[in-house]
């Protein structure tokens, strides 16, 4: 008897045991290899605590899960806050995927091993939602979608359980189908992926198998009726009418890992850590991108150390030769306003930070809005900084950082970091007609000889474009510069 009870106790715990090993692995997965895609997804909004924010997501199906997805989004701000939201939204999604299936099967033989089966699928379902999770365009509301459907369905089967009457069924399930869409939008899906589930599980000989079908039937015209009305009301066209919130994209698993260096370099050097960048390429045995080099450079510069490693770099990426036109990629766009923010150039960090925050998803970047708010404080243009200021304000995450910055408010610290970028900035009154970088760095120079940074950036971009006369030109105009790179190459014949 005593073995037998002890059996029955290993039974029950094995599957929360099974559950929180999945739970540890997602966690320590996504904290481990994919961290800095959660700092990627956090900048790449804006959430505002303001009402007349709130209010534009009842602009689109989904709204719920949106606006939770998005709420929930901020906090990827914070150290290992990232994979623990993720992590425990897929575990909520899995345990009512297994109730759900549980509940298909109720009534049925064998239900120890169909609680198994609706075990595994629920793990295979939050796997699949992981996976997923790895494309960095994949957001959070998607899970909260299903979630949220999910639920309702449950609800929805639990009355009906309870009630085990048509006339409770049939108004439910045609309110259910329209409260799915416009709360979880492609959730849905689900609804009806159970509910013909259900149907299908029912007896054969059973009354309630076909009083289910009417209603069932109904429900799944509801969405072919409405389809160019909702489609029209929402501004979206058919596919994106029936998939919305998701962007589901199989993304190759080590094109996301490059991605994720890439967003590495860019968040350490975002963050200061300036040194960590410089140590992370010098100890890197993988092949490096164009934007590991970048950052690399940029880290360089900040420390004084360009023109002394400059000749290690198989292909040193300055951004000099960077343009910003139609065809340029996003991520392109906000490496070049690190280049001009760093260089000293407030008009064209500005011009990068507005196109960038314009192209992101529903024109919304916190880190190119804060951005905007440093390029006119520099400027000296605190109107316009307040209109960023104000925003950041209403963030949860980033109010403290907007009250430092604020003037009346403004920190020591960032007072001086200010001043600092003002004498920089350019004062020439020249037109300038696209972003030539040469000339943004020789107008820089000519409006303040002292910027260092701006001059090596010159010179660097002469040595690697071989341009010899030109260096000796820049050099003797600009120089001197007492570094090594330099006076090797001005003894070049």
């Amino acid at each position: 008897m005593k073995s037998t009870g002890k059996t029955q106790r290993v039974k029950k715990l094995l599957k929360p045991l099974l559950i929180l090993l999945w739970g540890v692995a997602c966690f320590l997965f996504f904290q481990t290899q994919f961290p800095y895609h959660f700092f990627y997804e956090e900048q790449n909004q804006l959430f505002l605590m303001d009402w007349g924010y709130v209010s534009t997501y009842f602009d689109k199906p989904a709204w719920l899960a949106c606006l939770v997805g998005d709420f929930l989004t901020q906090f990827y701000y914070y150290l290992y806050a990232g994979a623990a939201i993720l992590t425990v939204s897929l575990l909520i999604l899995g345990d009512l995927i297994r109730r759900c299936f549980e509940r298909c099967f109720e009534g049925h033989r064998r239900m120890t091993l169909l609680g198994w089966i609706a075990f595994a699928l629920a793990i295979a379902a939050m796997t699949l939602e992981a996976r997923l999770s790895i494309y960095e365009g994949y957001k959070l509301g998607c899970i909260i979608a299903l979630i949220g459907s999910t639920a309702l369905w449950y609800a929805h089967s639990t009355l009906n359980e309870w009630a085990h009457r048509w006339w409770v069924h049939t108004p439910t399930l045609l309110v259910l189908v329209p409260l799915t869409y416009w709360l979880f939008g492609f959730g849905l899906v689900v609804v009806f992926m159970f509910e013909i589930l259900r149907i299908a599980l029912l007896p054969r000989k059973s009354r309630w198998c076909y009083t289910a079908l009417i209603p069932f039937c109904l429900a799944a015209m509801l969405p072919n009726i409405f389809m160019h009305k909702v489609s029209e009301h929402y501004c979206l066209g058919k596919r994106e009418v029936m998939l919305y919130p998701s962007v589901i994209n199989w993304v190759d698993y080590d094109q996301a890992v490059i991605l994720e260096r890439n967003f590495a370099y860019d968040n350490e050097y975002y963050f200061g850590h300036y040194e960590k960048v410089i140590q992370m390429y010098e100890s890197n045995t993988e092949p490096e991108t164009e934007e590991m080099c970048f950052f690399y450079c940029l880290s360089l510069a900040q420390l004084d150390q360009l023109p002394d490693k400059l000749m290690t770099m198989k292909n040193p990426v300055l951004g000099t030769f960077y343009k910003i036109g139609p065809d340029t990629p996003l991520y392109t766009t906000k490496m070049i306003n690190e280049l001009y923010y760093l260089l000293g150039d407030m008009t064209y960090a500005e011009r990068a930070a507005l196109l960038a925050n314009t192209f992101s998803p529903h024109g919304r970047n916190v880190r190119m809005v804060k951005r905007l708010a440093e390029t006119n404080l520099v400027k000296g243009d605190d109107a316009a900084a307040m209109k960023y200021l104000r925003l950041l304000s209403k963030t949860w995450v980033y109010r403290q950082w907007a009250a430092n910055h604020t003037p009346g408010t403004m920190t020591d610290a960032v007072r001086q970091e200010v001043a600092r970028k003002r004498q920089f900035i350019n004062k020439t009154d020249h037109i300038r007609v696209g972003d030539d970088c040469y000339t943004i760095l020789t107008q820089l120079l000519d409006s303040n000889p002292a910027n260092t940074v701006a001059l090596d950036y010159l010179l660097c971009s002469d040595i690697v474009a071989r341009q010899k006369e030109v260096f000796h030109r820049d050099y003797e105009k600009y120089g001197p510069r007492q570094k090594a790179l330099y006076q090797q190459a001005l003894s070049l014949e």
